[in-house]
């Protein structure tokens, strides 16, 4: 007959995990010596093998016993419904790895690629991070609220970008977001940051309420950053006024 910690050992299982199918009703306890110790026989310790392979079969511990009592007939039953969840556990854990794996990308999780590539061109062309950032956001609301205009505005900036000029106000625009007191004298010289047309206020159309909202996420984050209230209101978004 052997101790609880000798068949432990032997089968391959820790002596809380043998105590805990007991606990549970998998285990049946065996009989007790005049010590009161649980003495382990033949039944047991096969019947512990039995549970141990089930288990690192991955076999929850709640249905082992239906399996371990299942008609020859049933078993087979059992073994693939059990394998099916399984797979559908892998698949499930397989997305998060995924996803995990993007977020090595940065910007790239929350946006298209497109989005995050003018991001990243931002950056070369030495906006700050803090800027960039607001950017970033104002794109993230926009794909909430005007989604199927996202493409052609990302476009239209990415070519401005290339007008040398267009990325000096940029960068002046940056500054004064930073609190400097120049480039926010020269901001309110300029009538806008981005180029409007005509052309925007009809891609609009039914999107144009959304405009407020993209001016009042913008001001939210000028009233957290401390910018200085003459830049509250403004918006990069091109618009007529």
């Amino acid at each position: 007959m052997l101790t609880i910690g000798q068949v432990a050992e032997y089968v391959g299982v820790t002596v809380r995990a043998v105590r805990h199918y007991h606990r549970i009703g998998l285990l049946a306890e065996p009989a007790r010596d005049a010590s009161g110790y649980r003495r382990y026989g033949a039944a047991e310790v096969i019947e512990l093998v039995r549970i141990k392979a089930l288990s690192d079969a991955g076999v929850p511990l709640a249905k082992v016993r239906q399996v371990l009592t299942a008609p020859t007939e049933e078993f087979d039953v059992h073994i693939d419904r059990i394998d099916a969840e399984l797979a559908a556990q892998v698949k499930a854990l397989q997305a998060r790895r995924k996803r995990l794996r993007q977020l090595r990308s940065g910007d790239r999780i929350y946006l298209p690629d497109d989005v995050a590539d003018f991001l990243d061109l931002l950056r070369q062309c030495g906006i700050s991070e803090r800027t960039v950032q607001l950017e970033r956001d104002s794109w993230l609301l926009w794909l909430v609220v005007a989604p199927d205009l996202v493409t052609t505005w990302i476009a239209r900036k990415r070519e401005a970008m290339s007008d040398p000029a267009f990325v000096q106000h940029y960068r002046t625009f940056d500054a004064a977001v930073g609190g400097d007191a120049e480039a926010l004298a020269e901001l309110q010289r300029m009538s806008r940051l981005v180029r409007r047309d005509r052309q925007v206020e009809s891609d609009l159309g039914s999107h144009a309420s959304t405009l407020q909202l993209s001016q009042q996420h913008f001001a939210d984050h000028f009233a957290v950053l401390g910018i200085p209230d003459a830049l509250s209101g403004y918006s990069d978004v091109p618009t007529d006024s």
